[in-house]
């Protein structure tokens, strides 16, 4: 299971529009051919725009947006059922929001090629590494990243938000305004994030455990910060994480060994607490880390990090148990 928001929260690939595909070169000199999609970004503004001339706002948005809808963004409304007259609502409510997410929402089209190199890099790193293609789109404030197979799903009025964004029509203790107002825009760290989700395994019968899903989230934070060459996490989580970080391992493990689940705690998608929410990412990405920086050879760690599958192995192997063991 691909938590990815980053599911809601929290999720790539390049130089094309949507409908145009291309060959491309890597570095090694092997053709691959993908396809990163943002006409679902148009289309969206083209229905928004129709609106104050529309008789019937929920039509609008259904034949110029959603009966428009790329390939690939007819699966992401396969997966999330978003409605035209869920749409309406927002764009009629929330104005101000719109209005500032709007050239960031664009501007996407302009940044693709910043996705080159990341996915270079994770090839280098990892050469089995299986091209997705990418999709942004405009969801309803309620996915951030996800993936399908072979294909990566961005909300981008969620991944593209940053502290310009006006957030005053959320009430208070909105979810989504607590989600976005620690947002900082960075769509490049979030799809390489979504990059490595779709090089692990999955299926139905999935060890969703909480310590699988810690480590799950964060080889994909730890794997894009090698991709990218920085920390892609969020500021407020890492410095917070590296400050209380044998506290937190202790709660967290007491929490794995106790059973608890995501559900029973705060460690992932918990917006309301004191401290920074999806704290379970740092740790995940440290026990990775850990286990990268213990491994004599590194691409044979990558591999094993994208591949996990018995979390409680993989955490011992790691060593990272052993550094708090006292």
């Amino acid at each position: 299971m691909k938590w990815s928001f980053y599911s809601i929260l929290l999720c790539g690939l390049l130089i094309l529009s949507c409908t145009n595909s291309k060959v491309l070169e890597t570095s090694k000199s092997s053709a691959v051919s993908y396809k990163i999609e943002t006409q679902d970004i148009k289309n969206f503004w083209k229905a928004y725009d129709q609106l104050g001339s529309s008789t019937d706002s929920a039509l609008t948005f259904q034949e110029l947006y959603l009966d428009k809808a790329s390939p690939y963004f007819k699966e992401f409304l396969q997966l999330r059922n978003f409605t035209a007259k869920e749409y309406v609502q927002l764009v009629r409510t929330m104005p101000e929001f719109w209005k500032t997410i709007r050239p960031l929402t664009e501007e996407v089209q302009n940044r693709k090629s910043e996705l080159q190199p990341a996915f270079d890099k994770l090839r280098e790193l990892y050469p089995s590494f299986k091209q997705p293609d990418v999709c942004f789109a405009i969801g309803t404030l309620r996915t951030g990243g996800t993936t399908s197979e072979g294909l990566i799903l961005i909300g981008t009025e969620i991944v593209a938000a940053d502290n310009s964004v006006n957030l005053k029509e959320f009430d208070k203790n909105d979810f989504m305004r607590l989600v976005l107002r620690n947002q900082t825009g960075d769509i490049i760290g979030v799809v390489a994030h979504e990059a490595v989700h779709t090089q692990q395994p999955g299926g139905d019968n999935a060890d969703e455990s909480l310590l699988k899903q810690t480590i799950v989230e964060g080889a994909a934070d730890f794997i894009a910060s090698l991709m990218l060459g920085r920390i892609t996490q969020s500021k407020a989580i890492y410095d917070y994480g590296m400050e209380h970080e044998r506290e937190l391992w202790s709660e967290f493990y007491s929490d794995v060994k106790n059973g608890k689940s995501i559900e029973d705690t705060d460690w992932m998608y918990d917006y309301r607490t004191n401290r920074p929410a999806d704290l379970a990412y740092f740790i995940g990405f440290k026990i990775c880390e850990a286990y990268y920086n213990n491994s004599n050879d590194k691409k044979q760690a990558i591999e094993d990090i994208i591949m996990m599958s018995d979390a409680e192995n993989f955490l011992l192997k790691s060593g990272y148990l052993e550094k708090y063991s006292s």
